[in-house]
């Protein structure tokens, strides 16, 4: 996982790093995904989110 990280920044790709068990208000997780807080309720009141 760190080596996946390391190549993310290396790439120039932005990193934020969470604890796990972190509680976010939607406006908080919205801003880091860089998506509205409107759009991100949508996506949750859908289903589960996936990572991959």
């Amino acid at each position: 996982m760190i080596i996946e990280l390391l190549g993310h920044v290396a790439s120039g790709n932005m990193v934020t790093l969470v604890p796990v068990g972190t509680m976010l208000t939607t406006q908080q997780a919205a801003d880091m995904l860089n998506v509205s807080r409107p759009h991100l309720t949508k996506l949750l009141e859908a289903g589960p989110l996936v990572s991959q």
